[in-house]
């Protein structure tokens, strides 16, 4: 997906698999946006000539996951921007309660870790996982070739 947004306000930056992104908010698009630093066309770089007004206040999501007995016994842990608790639970698993910046970024990260992860709450975002997994699943479900 192409996105020509030629105003965006650089909120974050950040190295996640060796890439380099860029977390900002888009006043045409009213929303905040990542992007992967060497796939911006720098071409459409350009300094504005005074500061715009600020973005709105980006509040941090919350959410809480279950990690399985089997990664909690390997010392795995996603990694969330803030990790406000762990607690072990009754089968041995991990109770976490973390925060990030976006829902993609949580469901990514949550991806990783395949059916040893589940989002507990909230329930929306525990809804959009559902859905990406069915999409996954569908991919399957086609005869290869």
């Amino acid at each position: 997906m192409v996105i020509h947004d030629p105003t965006l306000h650089p909120f974050l930056h950040f190295v996640r698999n060796v890439s380099y992104y860029l977390w900002g908010y888009s006043l045409e698009l009213n929303r905040y946006l990542e992007y992967r630093v060497d796939r911006i066309e720098r071409t459409s770089l350009r300094v504005l000539p005074q500061r715009a007004s600020p973005p709105p206040a980006h509040r941090m999501l919350s959410v809480q996951v279950r990690l399985s007995a089997k990664l909690a016994r390997s010392g795995t842990m996603p990694r969330f921007s803030v990790i406000d608790s762990i607690e072990l639970d009754a089968q041995g698993g991990l109770l976490i309660t973390a925060q990030d910046y976006t829902d993609f970024r949580i469901i990514q990260t949550l991806l990783r870790y395949g059916e040893h992860a589940e989002i507990l709450s909230p329930s929306r975002l525990r809804e959009k996982m559902r859905e990406v997994v069915a999409e996954m699943g569908k991919v399957y479900e086609r005869d290869e070739g």
